[in-house]
């Protein structure tokens, strides 16, 4: 047939596509296979036969989505061989980007280029072997405890010098009586949660503090008393008996 016959046959083989009969459907993808390797290697500049081209190409993406399993997995197979997608995994992603691309299967391209960029893990000699040594059933367990404290979950928001502060407190309690600064305001992004306190809640992606947690704020970092002093009332009584 010439090219301009099968350019003309191609409208009515997408057609086919959708047929209920798992033989029709074999048969009109081994034609697609057929035309798509035959056009692609004599293509000569020929612009009916990129038409073809793009055309099968076409419709062997929408293919991927074929209800059948079997068909299915033939139909990937057929992308991932070394004439179709490069082997090496930087050459086959840029392969994935350049090749199987198009508009018409955009919404199912991430999880079939996923599939076929994972498929080249299957050619390591290792793949077959297992993962470790010693099955998980004689593998000795060791429990591991993990920090909850919110510094380690969000340790991008803590500030600069905050290490440094904790380790100053640390130094504290090791050497007692020790000329330094004195304090004038409460250290502040004190850890307020320990383990076992509080919930974490999946829906903020937080965790619920009680507020048995929460430390007072003492009356010492308050700018101005709320009392008055006696030298103040002294003052009061000079102003009201003159």
């Amino acid at each position: 047939m010439k090219s301009v016959e099968i350019q003309e046959l191609l409208p009515l083989l997408s057609g086919l596509s959708s047929h209920p009969s798992l033989a029709c459907r074999k048969l009109l993808y081994d034609l697609l296979f057929w035309i798509y390797n035959y056009y692609r290697v004599r293509e000569t500049g020929d612009e009916c036969g990129k038409g073809i081209v793009l055309k099968v190409k076409e419709l062997l993406l929408e293919a991927l989505e074929d209800p059948e399993p079997a068909l299915q997995q033939e139909i990937l197979n057929f992308w991932s061989r070394e004439e179709h997608l490069s082997v090496p995994t930087d050459a086959r992603t840029l392969d994935l980007l350049s090749k199987l691309y198009s508009p018409a299967t955009e919404s199912t391209f991430l999880s079939h280029a996923t599939y076929l960029l994972l498929e080249t893990s299957s050619r390591s000699p290792d793949y077959q072997g297992p993962l470790f040594r010693e099955p998980l059933s004689e593998c000795i367990f060791q429990e591991y405890g993990v920090d909850t404290s919110w510094r380690q979950r969000h340790a991008s928001l803590t500030p600069l010098f905050i290490g440094s502060q904790e380790q100053y407190h640390q130094m504290e309690d090791i050497i007692p009586g020790q000329p330094r600064v004195r304090a004038t305001q409460q250290p502040q992004f004190l850890q307020t949660m320990t383990q076992g306190e509080g919930a974490f809640s999946w829906v903020s992606q937080s965790t619920v503090v009680p507020e048995a947690a929460y430390e007072r704020t003492p009356e010492t970092m308050l700018l101005f008393s709320l009392h008055s002093t006696p030298s103040s009332q002294g003052t009061k009584r000079k102003l009201n008996s003159s």
